[in-house]
């Protein structure tokens, strides 16, 4: 099933899952523990990512740097179960990015994440802002897509793809590989440049759809309130 239809969540039965990062303070030397003035201070810190399906099952959680950046490991909470197949995946701003809006679609998960000044994000098209204007369209795209560049990578995507969905790496190891490079790796580029596709489709669903709003916010509410319990200390 495609995306888009997945996205239209009040009329399927799906399953439905979110992930949040959770800041907690190192008092010993650890790996992946590190500074974040912002969360710890002077202190030193890590991030316990969790994920959390509709019936509030934890059913995945990994520990990693403060400093890096969620969207990464989205993925990896994703595959590396065997017992929950995540219809729908939700996120925060932290958990989002356009490459992983590419991974999700591909490992066939919709990719729903509640976006920071989403209004302010650019949307995307096959054809040039000329071309809507002539045709009257009320909304036009910020930019074309490249689809030569998507052309040209689709089988290094397939072949990304195929690594992460046999599980011979992580799709975090993957992408931090990608992303350490000096300039872009084509292949990131062309993972980001078919995620401006999808990431357009859902802004356009999301605002039109009151219903797809309320899921990812009741969804993002369960891990919130998961990691908020954790954080209580309620099960020290």
């Amino acid at each position: 099933m495609r995306s888009v239809e997945r996205w239209h969540v009040c009329a399927l039965q799906l399953t439905e899952s979110s992930s949040d990062g959770r800041k907690l303070n190192v008092a010993v030397d650890s790996l992946h523990a590190n500074y974040s003035f912002k969360y710890f201070g002077k202190d030193k810190g890590v991030t316990i990512y969790t994920f959390i399906d509709e019936r509030q099952a934890l059913f995945h959680s990994t520990v990693i740097s403060a400093s890096e950046r969620e969207a990464a490991y989205v993925i990896d909470g994703l595959m590396q179960n065997d017992v929950v197949k995540s219809d729908i995946h939700s996120v925060d701003t932290h958990g989002y990015s356009e490459a992983i809006f590419t991974a999700t679609h591909m490992i066939d998960t919709a990719f729903a994440p509640r976006i920071k000044r989403v209004g302010n994000q650019q949307l995307y098209g096959f054809s040039s802002k000329a071309t809507h204007r002539r045709r009257g369209d009320v909304i036009v795209p910020s930019r074309t897509i490249n689809r030569k560049l998507i052309l040209k990578h689709w089988d290094d995507i397939l072949r990304f793809t195929a690594t992460i969905k046999l599980r011979h790496s992580s799709a975090s190891q993957l992408f931090k590989r990608l992303s350490s490079y000096a300039s872009e790796h084509p292949l990131y580029k062309a993972l980001k440049e078919f995620g401006r596709l999808m990431k357009t489709q859902f802004i356009l669903t999301y605002f039109d759809d009151l219903e797809l709003r309320q899921h990812i916010e009741k969804q993002l509410n369960k891990v919130k309130l998961a990691n908020r319990f954790l954080k209580s200390g309620v099960l020290r």
